[in-house]
């Protein structure tokens, strides 16, 4: 559906945010198209299975680990 397709086009915009920017989890909340922040985490989580914090914070360590080869 429409709405899936754009829910699903945030959550992978917010997750490059994540990755590559220091923004705050509210800011990119709002970048994507989603003023409530809370509500960009659960959405955020049912895609991906972590919370976005946890995700920025898994991929920052595994990005760091590969720098280091």
């Amino acid at each position: 559906s429409p709405v899936k397709y754009l829910n699903d086009y945030r959550m992978s915009a917010a997750s490059e945010y994540l990755l590559q920017t220091e923004k705050s989890i509210n800011d990119i909340a709002e970048a994507v198209g989603i003023s409530d922040r809370f509500y960009f985490s659960k959405m955020f989580k049912a895609k991906y299975m972590v919370s976005p914090m946890q995700y920025r914070k898994e991929n920052e360590v595994f990005s760091k680990a590969s720098e280091k080869r």
